[in-house]
């Protein structure tokens, strides 16, 4: 009884105890032996309820071990017993199931009926309307609103705060979540709040306005949440500014084009048990992820979701909305057409303004259980699927079925809504073939783009007024699993469990008997590992201890294994006594939405917080043996960025994070030997006026410095040999190909600033730079040999064969500036070397070369002659094209009036006898094309309406 005599003697010690009635709290100007009692209070408050709650344990043990010897007891003195032992077991278990007791315990201990991960406090507050960054209508912008205080239900979670209407019940729902990041901050006490009881908390997207009941509650709450928030990672600044930390030991896996992405999406998806996230810029619901379609008629998207909502998993979708006069793939069909589906699967469209948004939404997420996670470049959508051969015909019957056989060159896509027909004459026109990269990854940094889908959903809830409609989302907390009420029900459980154990062994039941229990006692039949019913069956309590058990096993041997592992992600060092030149960070000082972002370019040497290991995020049910699994096996140092602002996700004005454009310009600036980059864009500061991104900067600024200390660098562009806009570039109509065009030449070889101009001293700069695009031929059925691009999508950066920077951010301001498109992107680094790379970046690179020039070299991917017989390669191809097809774009055709002439100077004949020298994909990207004329925008042009901004 020594536990609870002492538990009298701190209970009896809050007599002793300043008077709550003299102690206030104040800002700054407290004095210290004010706040010395503050502290002491707080303190002795906290030690109280920790002995009250092994007060708990310690009383739950002793009925144990009382009932444990009682039972013994009658074993000996009784015969047949085993009915009265029955009878006491399922008393147990009634006793947890009794709707009074439950409610009054709950009461007791401040139990709910919220379902958070997990739990720390829970009290009533009032709550004062708005607060937000983003306002979402005319309503909030009202003062008077925005003075009401509102009764809610406050509970503080490992990850935020959260509030519901009520404590139990179906009011119990959770109505709005501030999450704890970077930035936030408590403000407490009536000079900062105006109120006597008052919190404020703020973090990037409100300030939110709380007044407690009393006293007490007003100190147990500031206290609890410095208290949590300290112990977040989310309160470390993380390199580049970014929102997520590095995580180690994550599993990464590449697919290029996509077919293999689709297939591996199509198991994931029929794996999942809990929810799907899904956010694109363009969402097709009739897309086939599995080919043939006639014999794959499931495995449509929207029959694959609709399946999965039917077995009880949850799937949320925000797709693009967009204007209507400029973009024809109809997102109103999409969200109209998947919730009719089912109850289980809600899909939301933003912005939602008046005015159309100059800027979209351009992510490409699919998060599965928060356990799984794709981003990249590829859209769950139209024209997207293709192998590796880039087929300009369908290669089977099925394999590009309905508007999926596309070519927006020739024709854009009219009416998605006639999904069964194409667009273009499938028989003599050929497809635009689609070249892509998407990334799966399965470990700790899945939370991290789960947090980001949940942030950025709930953001929209706000932004549309339907927060009443829809689910408020929520990260799953993969170490706890349970919340306080669970765990104390699992102990009482356990009781009846051990008991149950003992009677079969001591009285030796028989099978029969048994399943006479089993039929007689229906709230005691089992339930499968999968099924969670609300009474608390013996078998899953055992089974959820056990797995616990492994759990807190695994964590240990993660723990000690990682500790050991002295070498952490080297990628983001910089490199001590390496200078930048002014110019960059005079760009990217002109950008007046980045804050602090000339911190990368110190030259003192940094030791950011990524060297210390991550917990491990084990998760519950299925698929955490899974990541239990691969956080053993995987190997990647992984960290997630993004570009969001307050119109995309609703940060406060002065947070604007841009980390994908600090990443790759540090990326650049300390590559060692070798940068492949492949991208949908190349529009820099290097082209002028609007453009302010310095990532053509950072690549003149580094091939000079290799130049200047006689190191054998090289960086290779791939890049779309023309925009994927519909017209000839001789049309009256392509004004917007024309526009492209126009800025990827100022920055890349005209205007007097560009990367190649600014490189004109360099003898021989094609031992420094090659820049390719991708073509590709085939014959139709009637014969006649065809030619077209291979669009070239991707989002992809490779440094030194080592690490890897993939998302949907393009080369251009509106992707990287962080004020505009909102994007998302993962850095990869894998800790396995292979000669001076590492695995996974060295893999990627060497099945690219593969795919794009036929080369499976294993030298350095900066060895003279693997670089020269690229560039021969190409400069073949590109006289092959040229003599056979006359296509362009082509060195040879400068004027508008040489491009006509051109294209009738093909010699189609002579295809079948030259068509086997033309190895790989790969062709000259043309730098004098049309170098004679004007590609600006004609003064009548429609497109002057919108500001030049949106082109960049």
């Amino acid at each position: 009884m020594s536990h609870l005599k002492k538990n009298k003697q701190q209970l009896k010690s809050i007599q002793e105890l300043p008077n709550r009635k003299s102690i206030k709290i104040k800002n700054k100007n407290n004095n210290f032996k004010q706040k010395d009692q503050i502290m002491q209070y707080c303190n002795n408050i906290l030690k109280i309820n920790l002995q009250i709650a092994n007060s708990l344990n310690f009383l739950m043990e002793m009925l144990q071990i009382s009932l444990y010897m009682n039972f013994r007891f009658l074993i000996k003195i009784r015969n047949g017993v085993q009915d009265d032992f029955l009878y006491l077991i399922n008393y147990l278990k009634e006793i947890l199931d009794h709707s009074a007791f439950n409610q009054k315990l709950k009461l007791f201990l401040q139990f709910s009926d919220v379902q958070v991960n997990k739990k720390y406090l829970s009290c009533y507050v009032d709550k004062r309307s708005g607060g937000r960054h983003k306002r979402a209508n005319c309503r909030e912008r009202l003062t008077c609103c925005h003075q009401q205080f509102q009764k809610r239900f406050l509970t503080l979670t490992c990850e935020g705060i959260c509030l519901s209407y009520e404590q139990f019940g179906e009011l119990s729902r959770i109505r709005d979540m501030i999450l704890f990041d970077q930035s936030f901050m408590i403000h407490y006490g009536k000079k900062q709040t105006g109120q006597k009881y008052g919190i404020v908390f703020k973090n990037n997207t409100r300030n939110l306005l709380i007044r407690c009941y009393n006293e007490f509650e007003f100190i147990d709450l500031v206290v609890q949440t410095q208290i949590v928030f300290n112990q977040s990672q989310s309160i470390k600044k993380n390199a580049f500014d970014s929102f997520s930390p590095i995580r180690n030991r994550n599993y990464a896996k590449y697919f290029i084009d996509g077919h293999s992405y689709f297939d591996q999406l199509r198991q994931d998806i029929e794996a999942a048990k809990e929810e799907i996230f899904i956010t694109d810029w363009w969402l097709s619901p009739e897309l086939y992820l599995k080919r043939p379609s006639h014999e794959n008629e499931q495995f449509r998207l929207d029959k694959l979701l609709q399946q999965k909502a039917i077995e009880g998993v949850k799937i949320y979708s925000i797709v693009y909305n967009e204007p209507k006069l400029a973009l024809t793939i109809n997102s109103q069909y999409t969200q109209t057409k998947l919730n009719s589906l089912h109850s289980n699967i809600s899909v939301l469209r933003h912005p939602n303004s008046v005015i159309p948004m100059l800027w979209s939404h351009h992510e490409k997420i699919v998060v599965i259980d928060q356990q799984i996670a794709y981003l990249g470049g590829l859209d769950l959508c139209y024209g997207r699927y293709d192998t590796q051969s880039h087929p300009l015909f369908e290669e089977y019957k099925g394999q590009f079925p309905g508007c999926d056989y596309s070519n927006s060159r020739i024709a854009d896509f009219r009416d998605v809504t006639n999904f069964k027909q194409s667009d273009i004459n499938r028989d003599e026109v050929p497809r635009m073939p689609w070249h892509d990269v998407q990334i799966k990854i399965v470990g700790g940094s899945v939370r991290d783009v789960a947090k980001h889908f949940v942030q950025y959903w709930n953001f929209v809830l706000v932004d549309l007024t339907k927060k009443n409609q829809y689910d408020v989302l929520q990260l799953s907390d993969n170490l706890e699993s349970l919340n306080r009420w669970d765990r104390y029900k699992l102990k009482l459980s356990q009781i009846s469990s051990r008991l149950e154990n003992f009677l079969l062994s001591k009285l030796h039941l028989s099978h029969e008997n048994n399943q006479y229990q089993q039929q007689q006692t229906p709230e005691s039949s089992l339930a499968s590992p999968n099924q969670i019913n609300q009474n608390v069956q013996v078998q899953l309590v055992q089974s959820q201890i056990q797995i616990k058990s492994n759990q807190n096993d695994e964590k240990l041997s993660y723990i000690k294994e990682e500790k050991q592992r002295t070498k952490s992600a080297s990628f983001y060092m910089v490199k001590e006594g390496f200078q930048i030149e002014e110019d960059i960070l005079n760009a990217m000082n002109k950008q007046s939405q980045i804050e602090d972002s000339n911190y990368l370019f110190k030259a003192k040497k940094r030791t950011p917080s990524f060297q210390q290991a991550d917990k491990p995020q084990i998760n519950n049910e299925k698929i955490k043996l899974d990541i239990r699994k691969t956080s053993k096996t995987g190997t990647c140092s992984i960290q997630i960025l993004r570009s969001a602002n307050k119109w995309s996700l609703g940060l406060s004005k002065n947070h604007t994070e841009n980390s994908i454009q600090k990443a790759m310009i540090h990326l650049i600036q300390h590559s060692q030997y070798y940068i492949y980059i492949e991208n949908q864009f190349f529009m820099t500061s290097l082209a002028g006026e609007p453009l302010l991104n310095p990532v053509g900067l950072a690549i003149v600024q580094r091939i000079k410095q290799a130049y200047y200390n006689q190191q054998q660098f090289h960086i290779m562009l791939v890049l779309p040999l023309l925009p994927g806009f519909e017209g000839e570039i001789d049309d009256n109509n392509a004004n917007l190909m024309k526009l492209q065009l126009h800025y990827e030449y100022l920055s890349l070889c005209r205007g007097g600033q560009s990367l190649i101009e600014q490189l004109k001293d360099i003898p021989n700069i094609n031992s420094y730079l090659t820049i390719t695009g991708l073509r590709n031929h085939g014959i139709n059925s009637k014969g006649q040999p065809k030619t077209e691009i291979v669009y070239v999508h991707t989002k992809l950066m490779i440094i030194d064969d080592s690490v890897v920077l993939c998302g949907s951010a393009n080369i251009n301001d509106r992707s990287l500036k962080g004020s505009r498109d909102s994007e998302i992107a993962v850095l990869i680094e894998d800790q396995i070397q292979i000669g001076e790379g590492r695995r996974f970046a060295y893999d990627l690179r060497r099945d690219l070369y593969i795919e794009h020039f036929g080369i499976t070299d294993y030298r350095q991917p900066n060895h003279p002659d693997l670089i020269q017989q690229i560039q021969l390669q190409i400069r073949n191809n590109t006289l092959l094209y040229r003599k056979i097809f006359a296509c362009y774009p082509d060195d040879t055709v400068i004027t508008f009036k040489q491009f006509k002439q051109f294209k009738s100077s093909a010699n189609l004949q002579s295809y079948f006898a030259l068509q086997q020298e033309i190895i790989g994909y790969g062709v000259e990207w043309p730098l004098e094309f049309l170098k004679e004329e004007s590609l600006k925008l004609p003064v009548f042009a429609k497109e002057v309406l919108v500001p030049d901004i949106n082109f960049t």
